[in-house]
């Protein structure tokens, strides 16, 4: 139970600080510079795959799957490389002597795994934080309009 609230916290300030960015800015964001067209254009536009012209402001919109594209490059990548690197070392396991060369195609692909499994499990963690915050700036957003604000 403690490490449940302990998650809980954790995420609760994840949300905190994400709301902190956007009301305040960071180093690499100031809020107030962003022109008012840009925004509304943004804030009102709707994806359609059949028009390219929304794409400019509807692709952040498609949310937290695209916002960590870098952790799926990073997937297919480390997949590919610790490939090449099993078919090498299997190549070398059959053209040398003793069981060392052969155990080397095991050591790959459990590090695949191990590689893999903490990419995904960043991607997944990143994708329920985005989710929650989307949730929560939903009910805001409601909040604020059923009072006129």
């Amino acid at each position: 139970m403690a490490d449940a609230q302990l998650n809980y916290d954790k995420k609760q300030n994840d949300i905190i600080d994400k709301i902190n960015t956007i009301n305040k800015g960071n180093f690499l964001f100031d809020p107030t510079k962003i022109d008012p067209a840009v925004k509304k254009a943004f804030e009102e536009s709707e994806l359609s795959l059949t028009n390219p012209k929304s794409w400019l402001y509807g692709l952040p919109h498609i949310g937290s799957s695209y916002s960590e594209f870098g952790a799926t490059i990073a997937n297919i990548t480390a997949s590919a490389a610790m490939n090449y690197a099993a078919k090498g070392a299997l190549t070398v396991a059959a053209t040398g002597t003793g069981t060392a060369p052969a155990v080397l195609p095991l050591l790959y692909g459990a590090t695949e795994l191990g590689v893999n499994y903490a990419i995904q499990n960043y991607s997944r963690d990143a994708e329920t934080k985005s989710e929650m915050f989307d949730n929560y700036q939903q009910v805001v957003t409601k909040a604020l309009q059923s009072e006129n604000i």
